[in-house]
Protein backbone atom coordinates (compact mmCIF):
# COMPACT_ATOMS: atom_id res chain seq x y z
CA UNK A 1 0.00 0.00 0.00
CA UNK A 2 1.62 3.23 -1.19
CA UNK A 3 0.64 6.84 -0.74
CA UNK A 4 1.38 9.76 -3.03
CA UNK A 5 2.76 12.99 -1.63
CA UNK A 6 -0.65 14.67 -1.93
CA UNK A 7 -2.34 11.78 -0.12
CA UNK A 8 0.12 12.05 2.76
CA UNK A 9 -0.47 15.80 3.04
CA UNK A 10 -4.27 15.42 3.06
CA UNK A 11 -4.15 12.58 5.62
CA UNK A 12 -1.84 14.57 7.91
CA UNK A 13 -3.98 17.70 7.53
CA UNK A 14 -7.20 15.84 8.41
CA UNK A 15 -5.54 14.10 11.36
CA UNK A 16 -4.36 17.45 12.75
CA UNK A 17 -7.85 18.94 12.40
CA UNK A 18 -9.47 15.94 14.11
CA UNK A 19 -7.03 15.92 17.03
CA UNK A 20 -7.13 19.68 17.54
CA UNK A 21 -10.92 19.71 17.27
CA UNK A 22 -11.19 17.03 19.94
CA UNK A 23 -8.75 18.52 22.44
CA UNK A 24 -9.51 22.23 22.01
CA UNK A 25 -13.27 21.91 22.39
CA UNK A 26 -13.92 22.94 18.80
CA UNK A 27 -16.14 19.86 18.52
CA UNK A 28 -18.57 21.32 21.04
CA UNK A 29 -18.46 24.84 19.60
CA UNK A 30 -19.37 23.56 16.13
CA UNK A 31 -22.02 21.25 17.55
CA UNK A 32 -23.68 24.11 19.47
CA UNK A 33 -23.48 26.37 16.43
CA UNK A 34 -25.11 23.82 14.12
CA UNK A 35 -27.80 22.85 16.61
CA UNK A 36 -30.29 20.55 14.95
CA UNK A 37 -32.63 22.96 13.25
CA UNK A 38 -32.07 21.57 9.77
CA UNK A 39 -34.87 19.61 8.15
CA UNK A 40 -35.06 16.36 10.13
CA UNK A 41 -36.83 14.52 7.32
CA UNK A 42 -34.16 15.46 4.78
CA UNK A 43 -31.32 14.53 7.16
CA UNK A 44 -32.94 11.20 7.99
CA UNK A 45 -33.35 10.45 4.29
CA UNK A 46 -29.67 11.00 3.53
CA UNK A 47 -28.48 9.25 6.69
CA UNK A 48 -30.56 6.10 6.31
CA UNK A 49 -32.53 5.57 3.08
CA UNK A 50 -29.97 7.21 0.80
CA UNK A 51 -27.16 5.58 2.82
CA UNK A 52 -28.40 2.04 2.20
CA UNK A 53 -29.14 2.79 -1.45
CA UNK A 54 -25.57 4.07 -1.78
CA UNK A 55 -24.12 0.88 -0.29
CA UNK A 56 -26.31 -1.31 -2.48
CA UNK A 57 -25.44 0.49 -5.70
CA UNK A 58 -21.71 0.48 -4.92
CA UNK A 59 -21.80 -3.24 -4.05
CA UNK A 60 -23.68 -4.16 -7.25
CA UNK A 61 -21.41 -1.99 -9.35
CA UNK A 62 -18.25 -3.67 -8.07
CA UNK A 63 -19.84 -7.11 -8.33
CA UNK A 64 -20.05 -6.45 -12.06
CA UNK A 65 -16.84 -4.46 -12.56
CA UNK A 66 -14.29 -5.70 -10.03
CA UNK A 67 -14.99 -8.47 -7.53
CA UNK A 68 -11.83 -7.63 -5.60
CA UNK A 69 -13.20 -4.16 -4.92
CA UNK A 70 -16.48 -5.70 -3.76
CA UNK A 71 -14.66 -7.93 -1.26
CA UNK A 72 -12.69 -4.94 0.01
CA UNK A 73 -15.91 -2.94 0.38
CA UNK A 74 -17.81 -5.68 2.23
CA UNK A 75 -14.92 -6.54 4.53
CA UNK A 76 -14.43 -2.85 5.26
CA UNK A 77 -18.04 -2.63 6.45
CA UNK A 78 -17.42 -5.61 8.77
CA UNK A 79 -14.25 -4.07 10.20
CA UNK A 80 -15.91 -0.69 10.78
CA UNK A 81 -18.78 -2.47 12.56
CA UNK A 82 -16.30 -4.23 14.84
CA UNK A 83 -14.52 -0.94 15.57
CA UNK A 84 -17.87 0.67 16.38
CA UNK A 85 -18.74 -2.16 18.74
CA UNK A 86 -15.34 -1.88 20.42
CA UNK A 87 -15.69 1.84 21.08
CA UNK A 88 -19.26 1.40 22.23
CA UNK A 89 -18.20 -1.27 24.70
CA UNK A 90 -14.84 -0.06 25.96
CA UNK A 91 -14.35 3.61 25.03
CA UNK A 92 -17.80 5.09 24.36
CA UNK A 93 -18.17 8.73 23.46
CA UNK A 94 -21.56 10.27 24.09
CA UNK A 95 -23.16 11.83 21.04
CA UNK A 96 -23.64 15.61 20.83
CA UNK A 97 -26.22 17.03 23.29
CA UNK A 98 -28.39 18.37 20.48
CA UNK A 99 -28.54 14.98 18.77
CA UNK A 100 -31.78 13.99 20.53
CA UNK A 101 -33.58 16.64 18.47
CA UNK A 102 -32.33 15.22 15.21
CA UNK A 103 -34.69 12.32 14.77
CA UNK A 104 -36.51 9.48 16.54
CA UNK A 105 -34.05 6.78 15.49
CA UNK A 106 -31.42 8.09 17.88
CA UNK A 107 -33.70 7.38 20.84
CA UNK A 108 -33.68 3.71 19.84
CA UNK A 109 -29.89 3.80 19.58
CA UNK A 110 -29.62 5.15 23.12
CA UNK A 111 -32.15 2.63 24.39
CA UNK A 112 -30.10 -0.29 23.11
CA UNK A 113 -26.81 1.12 24.37
CA UNK A 114 -25.34 1.83 20.93
CA UNK A 115 -24.65 5.46 21.69
CA UNK A 116 -20.97 5.90 20.90
CA UNK A 117 -20.28 8.86 18.64
CA UNK A 118 -16.75 7.89 17.64
CA UNK A 119 -16.04 7.21 14.83
CA UNK A 120 -18.62 7.99 12.16
CA UNK A 121 -19.47 4.73 10.41
CA UNK A 122 -21.55 6.58 7.81
CA UNK A 123 -18.55 8.71 6.84
CA UNK A 124 -16.30 5.66 6.70
CA UNK A 125 -18.64 3.78 4.34
CA UNK A 126 -19.13 6.82 2.10
CA UNK A 127 -15.37 7.32 1.77
CA UNK A 128 -14.86 3.59 1.21
CA UNK A 129 -16.79 3.80 -2.05
CA UNK A 130 -14.79 6.84 -3.12
CA UNK A 131 -11.50 5.12 -2.26
CA UNK A 132 -12.35 2.08 -4.35
CA UNK A 133 -13.26 4.27 -7.32
CA UNK A 134 -9.84 5.93 -7.00
CA UNK A 135 -8.04 2.60 -6.70
CA UNK A 136 -9.78 1.06 -9.71
CA UNK A 137 -9.38 4.13 -11.91
CA UNK A 138 -13.10 4.85 -12.16
CA UNK A 139 -14.58 8.40 -12.21
CA UNK A 140 -13.90 9.42 -8.62
CA UNK A 141 -15.81 12.69 -8.61
CA UNK A 142 -19.12 11.01 -9.40
CA UNK A 143 -18.89 8.81 -6.31
CA UNK A 144 -17.54 11.72 -4.24
CA UNK A 145 -20.63 13.76 -5.09
CA UNK A 146 -22.83 10.75 -4.28
CA UNK A 147 -21.20 10.09 -0.91
CA UNK A 148 -20.75 13.66 0.33
CA UNK A 149 -24.41 14.17 1.44
CA UNK A 150 -24.08 11.15 3.77
CA UNK A 151 -21.11 12.72 5.56
CA UNK A 152 -22.47 16.26 5.61
CA UNK A 153 -25.89 15.35 7.00
CA UNK A 154 -24.31 13.47 9.92
CA UNK A 155 -22.97 16.82 11.08
CA UNK A 156 -26.20 18.66 10.29
CA UNK A 157 -28.15 16.13 12.36
CA UNK A 158 -25.61 16.53 15.16
CA UNK A 159 -25.16 12.78 15.36
CA UNK A 160 -21.39 13.23 15.29
CA UNK A 161 -18.77 15.75 16.28
CA UNK A 162 -16.33 17.08 13.69
CA UNK A 163 -13.52 14.85 14.98
CA UNK A 164 -15.80 11.79 14.77
CA UNK A 165 -16.57 12.54 11.15
CA UNK A 166 -12.95 13.15 10.15
CA UNK A 167 -11.88 9.99 12.00
CA UNK A 168 -14.49 8.07 10.00
CA UNK A 169 -13.18 9.58 6.76
CA UNK A 170 -9.59 8.61 7.58
CA UNK A 171 -10.55 5.11 8.68
CA UNK A 172 -12.68 4.58 5.60
CA UNK A 173 -9.88 5.65 3.31
CA UNK A 174 -6.99 3.85 5.00
CA UNK A 175 -8.74 0.54 5.73
CA UNK A 176 -10.28 0.29 2.27
CA UNK A 177 -7.02 1.19 0.53
CA UNK A 178 -5.22 -1.48 2.58
CA UNK A 179 -7.83 -4.16 1.87
CA UNK A 180 -7.94 -3.50 -1.86
CA UNK A 181 -4.15 -3.52 -2.09
CA UNK A 182 -4.25 -7.02 -0.57
CA UNK A 183 -7.07 -8.35 -2.74
CA UNK A 184 -5.71 -7.02 -6.03
CA UNK A 185 -2.57 -9.14 -5.61
CA UNK A 186 -4.68 -12.23 -6.27
CA UNK A 187 -5.47 -13.25 -9.83
CA UNK A 188 -9.11 -13.16 -10.89
CA UNK A 189 -9.27 -16.93 -11.05
CA UNK A 190 -9.21 -17.04 -7.25
CA UNK A 191 -12.56 -15.29 -6.97
CA UNK A 192 -16.02 -16.83 -7.10
CA UNK A 193 -17.59 -14.77 -9.88
CA UNK A 194 -14.68 -15.33 -12.23
CA UNK A 195 -14.58 -19.05 -11.44
CA UNK A 196 -18.24 -19.24 -12.51
CA UNK A 197 -17.40 -17.37 -15.70
CA UNK A 198 -14.60 -19.82 -16.48
CA UNK A 199 -16.91 -22.79 -15.84
CA UNK A 200 -19.48 -21.40 -18.28
CA UNK A 201 -16.79 -21.10 -20.93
Amino acid sequence: MRFTKNEKIVILFLAIIAISSYFTGLDYIISDFIGAGFSVELCLFFSYTYYFIYMGVVAIFFLIKDERALLAFVLHIVIISIIHFSFTTFLPRVRPPMASRSGPLLDEIYEHGYASSFPSGHAAIAVSGYTLFCETGLPRWSIFVAGFPIIFTRLLMNHHYLSDTIAGILMGYLITKLLYSVFKKYHYKHFIVNKLKNIRK
